[in-house]
């Protein structure tokens, strides 16, 4: 798949991250502390996939064959340790900190164990009504889908990141924000363990505010990436300009709209005559734009609604991937201790020059998926919340065409 997966290193057992929990929960305790926020929680969990490795049924019998594994479906276990301390919200500058970190055994396919970690803060300063800013940067780690990359051992992909937002207001009525960011993936591939995506980007937007519930306003935005360590490595550049326009038509429904231009070229990093990797050069340009509606059916159901389209960077190889998705859920409050939610979306990708599984002008892909989670508060600290999906991927490659269900059950404990 064309998505990219954000986690990063961790403690390698489950006592390690049992130990980390205790250690975050000791470190709330004491009068240097006292004017902080400080929240901790721990969940423990069970899941039952029927295609943990993501993998086609081709796959799954050539693995079976040689003794890898000894069939697709598992069960994993989960522990997950998380902490996070802020300095209030109150405050012209605030700061936050968080981290989580998550154990995962699973029951019979052991190369599928692995350990994920999320760790990162934010700072916000708000002096007054001319300006504020606003900074977040993390480091993440988690396992990507097999299907693309084959074999059976987890492969994870360790994402580090830092974006910022700084808005300034010369009148009433204008805003102007420019918004940097920075970005670095890492993935360890056949023939390539050093294989690394670094990207840049500005953008800038300004807002007309005097419209009442109607913010219109201009964005643009430019990104520049390489890839290192594979095979005919590459750079891109993408621009893109466009319109945005927030509406909150009522006190329980608003629009969020984004329509704009991109221009994305390719070119090799290094000067070759291979006929495969000239033709991963080139320049690509069309509409991409995001609207969603959000709307409060009534005090206990709200609804959420989302489509958009848009250039992004395939993981596991230098190409172009065009995605397309819509998705959407509702969340249902039945009473003030039971909740439930039901979500679903189709996402289709369109990947140019594929060479991992073998070389494709064009690789298309359609995933579908619903969902319906169910969660119960027992008593203010402690809730339980049970889980089921359904996920179907089709795709013009025959390594891309599997189903998944998942089916689980967590119970989690918060302190503050």
């Amino acid at each position: 798949m064309a998505k990219r997966i954000l986690r990063g290193d961790a403690p390698t057992s489950w006592s390690s991250a049992a130990i980390f929990f205790a250690t975050a929960c000791a470190g709330g305790i004491g009068p240097a502390v006292a004017a902080t926020d400080l929240s901790a929680g721990v969940t423990v969990g069970v899941e039952r996939d029927s295609n943990p490795m993501g993998i086609s049924q081709d796959q799954a019998r050539s693995l079976e064959t040689n003794g890898a594994i000894s069939g697709q479906e598992d069960t994993a276990r989960r522990l997950t340790a998380n902490f996070a301390a802020s300095n209030g919200t109150k405050n012209p500058l605030s700061l936050q900190l968080k981290t989580q970190y998550t154990r995962v055994n699973y029951a019979n396919i052991d190369t599928l164990n692995h350990t994920e970690y999320d760790i990162g803060g934010s700072l916000d300063w708000k002096p007054g009504q001319m300006f504020d800013v606003s900074m977040d940067a993390s480091q993440m780690r988690a396992p990507v889908d097999l299907n693309d990359i084959g074999g059976n051992q987890t492969v994870q992909q360790t994402t580090r990141q830092a974006d910022a937002v700084l808005r300034l207001r010369p009148t009433p009525t204008w805003q102007l924000s420019v918004t940097p960011g920075w970005s670095d993936y890492k993935l360890p591939l056949p023939g390539g363990n050093g294989f690394e995506l670094r990207e840049t980007s500005n953008g800038a937007q300004i807002d007309y505010l005097g419209v009442g519930n109607l913010t219109p306003g201009i964005a643009v935005k430019e990104a520049r990436g390489q890839y290192y360590d594979v095979a005919n490595a590459t750079r891109y550049r993408q621009q893109t300009a466009g319109i945005t326009l927030n509406y909150k038509v009522t006190r329980f429904s608003s629009f969020n709209l984004l329509a704009g231009y991109a221009r994305h070229s390719t070119h090799l990093v290094e000067p070759s005559n291979d006929p495969l990797a000239l033709s991963l050069e080139g320049k690509r340009s069309g509409f991409v734009g995001s609207l969603s509606y959000q709307r409060q059916l009534s005090v206990k159901t709200s609804l959420n609604l989302n489509a958009y389209r848009g250039f992004q960077q395939y993981d596991v190889g230098v190409n172009t991937t065009i995605s397309t998705g819509i998705t959407g859920g509702i969340t249902w409050k039945a009473t003030a201790k039971l909740s439930t939610t039901l979500d679903g979306g189709l996402v289709w990708q369109t990947i140019d020059g594929l060479q991992i599984v073998r070389t494709l002008d064009e690789r298309k892909d359609l995933e579908r998926s619903i969902s319906i989670g169910l969660r119960y508060l027992a008593m203010r600290h402690l809730s339980l919340h049970t889980y089921a999906s359904r996920h179907l991927h089709n795709s013009t490659v025959r390594t891309g065409v599997f189903n998944q269900t998942i089916a689980g059950l967590e119970l989690s404990a918060t302190f503050d």
